[in-house]
């Protein structure tokens, strides 16, 4: 769910700006630079933010408030690691922005639920599948793909919602009638859409997966 200025509090702006300062700088210190400076890494990235990009401009507004639309951090994060995912949707972030004239005032906030706070729940439920479940190519699959995918962006649409509800300028009534129902009917494509994409990967190009260790979960 992306955000808009007329819904949220001046406070909850500058508090996106911080937290999305700091994620990405604690991101791109921690930045495999040699890894992505590789002409074939490189390019896949680039690949894959711009396939990104692409499918943020399928988006909806309701009724005059924030737009939703899918959101790609669970394959980002799967396929390139959270500091690289977390660039990534960065610079989605500000390209997007960019191109569909975006409220650079509350630009913060929106790339701090995108960027930061949808990498690191990605990176959370792979991190709970390598720990809790098989290791096998199944539940890497349907744990840390599909159904990390779809978590990830429902909590994302709640914190949004959230946000929305504390700045308490849009009366709570639309807040859960329309936010956040319409926010609800993303799970399944984002969790179908990841899931099918990750699979791919991981029976046919498993080195595309940087989360993906294929001796471990095949043999």
């Amino acid at each position: 769910m992306e955000l808009i200025s007329g819904i949220v509090t001046p406070t909850w702006m500058a508090l996106g700006y911080v937290c999305f300062f700091l994620g990405t700088v604690y991101a791109l210190w921690h930045m495999p630079w040699r890894w992505l400076g590789r002409a074939e890494n490189l390019n896949r990235f680039i690949i894959v933010c711009l396939a990104i990009f692409a499918i943020w401009q399928v988006r909806a507004e309701i009724l005059d408030g924030p737009t939703v639309h899918l959101l790609g951090a669970t394959l980002l994060t799967l396929g390139f690691g959270w500091q690289i995912a977390t660039l990534g949707l960065a610079l989605v972030s500000v390209l997007s922005a960019s191109v569909n004239g975006g409220d650079w005032s509350v630009f913060g906030l929106n790339a701090t639920l995108f960027a930061v706070l949808g990498v690191w729940l990605s990176y959370a439920v792979a991190q709970a599948n390598e720990r809790f479940f098989p290791r096998h190519l199944f539940t890497y699959i349907f744990v840390a793909g599909f159904f990390g995918a779809g978590l990830t962006i429902g909590l994302v649409a709640v914190a949004a919602v959230t946000v929305i509800y504390t700045s308490q300028i849009v009366d709570p009534w639309a807040v859960t009638k329309n936010f956040l129902p319409s926010s609800v009917l993303l799970v399944f494509p984002e969790a179908f859409i990841t899931g099918a994409l990750i699979t791919l990967s991981a029976v046919y190009r498993p080195d595309w997966l940087v989360s993906y260790d294929e001796k471990r979960t095949l043999g």
